[in-house]
This record gives C-alpha cells, sequence and structure tokens, in this order.
C-alpha cells in the first residue's frame, strides 16, 4: 500500500516577511534615531606603500539605531516576539524610514540577542541595530 501525503497549504503570505511592530503611540522609533549609510569599500595596499580603494558593493547600505525607552511590558513583549520570530539576524523583515516613509522589505537585525534591560517595575529600554 503506497501512502502519499498531502502538500501543507499554506497562507499567502507566510512566504511574506513580517513587518516591524509599531509602539502604542503608532510611531516606529523615538527620538534620538540614527541613521547611517554604509559604502563597503576595501583597500589594497601595494609594497611600494601606494593603496588603491574600490567599492565592493552594488549600492549603500542602510542602517538605523533605534534606542526606545519608557516601554510598557505589552510594547516590550511585542518587539521580543517579533525579535524571535525573525531569529535574531537570520531573518528579514519589512522596516519603514522614520524620515522618508520608504519601506525596505529585507531588513535584518544585526544582532542575535535581543537587548532588553529593565529600568523601573514595567517599564523597559532597548536599543535594535536594524540593517537594510
Amino acid at each position: 500500500m503506497l501512502l502519499c501525503r498531502q502538500p501543507i497549504a499554506r497562507s499567502p503570505q507566510s512566504d511574506m516577511p513580517g513587518t516591524f511592530p509599531t509602539l502604542r503611540t503608532g510611531a516606529i522609533a523615538q527620538y534620538p534615531l540614527t541613521r547611517k549609510l554604509h559604502l563597503g569599500t576595501e583597500v589594497v595596499r601595494f609594497l611600494d606603500g601606494c593603496a588603491q580603494a574600490y567599492r565592493n558593493q552594488a549600492a549603500a547600505r542602510q542602517r538605523w539605531v533605534i534606542d526606545l525607552a519608557l516601554l510598557n511590558e505589552t510594547e516590550v513583549g511585542a518587539l521580543r516576539e517579533f525579535f524571535e520570530e525573525q531569529k535574531g539576524a537570520w531573518g528579514t523583515f519589512r522596516f519603514t524610514d522614520p524620515w522618508t516613509g520608504t519601506t525596505f522589505d529585507s531588513c535584518s537585525f544585526d544582532d542575535d540577542v535581543f537587548p532588553e534591560q529593565q529600568d523601573a517595575e514595567g517599564r523597559y529600554a532597548i536599543r535594535l541595530v536594524i540593517r537594510a
């Protein structure tokens, strides 16, 4: 007797990256917010002391440092759950640049450890670095 397995039905959004959660105010980030543009370059030094520099990436990479303070347990729980769903730096997700409103579809976290810090009873602070 031959048994065949039925393919697992997936929802259309299961293959789509998740979207970075918003705070209870509807904002993505708090001030101060840091945004950096990284241009990958490589420098080759020759024996005669000369050097040649060139780009080793096709395009510049964006990086955001998001410092969040005075978060309640619900907010930090949602961010922690999202971080764990992404498996830290391994997963990709959608992130909207707070300055321009541009959505980047292939972002990831810079670290594998969720940087949670409890400041007071029911108050948390975290620092997330996101790269596109």
